[in-house]
């Protein structure tokens, strides 16, 4: 593990730099922004929560630090939700 936390370290050390590079597009900005004003003046009372489920390089990190090929599957996050309904 002392890899990936070199790797952080250098990754927060040259965050200015880095930042612009992940940046949303105005035209996606605009669009997203749009959606989220729509669902909240639908769901006024309700909390919005996204999330960013890791299905790609993940799994390459699963493998190499934990020697397993498991990750949470679509039930795993429904289940989650529905604990925090």
């Amino acid at each position: 593990m002392d890899l990936t936390r070199t790797i952080w370290s250098a990754i927060y050390s040259n965050r200015e730099a880095l930042l612009p590079e992940f940046q949303w597009r105005s035209e996606l900005k605009n669009i997203v922004q749009k959606k989220l004003a729509d669902i909240k003046a639908k769901y006024e009372s309700h909390t919005i929560v996204a999330v960013h489920a890791r299905r790609t390089d993940y799994y390459i990190y699963l493998v190499a630090y934990y020697d397993t090929f498991h990750a949470a599957n679509a039930s795993y996050y429904l289940a989650a939700m529905d604990y925090f309904r």
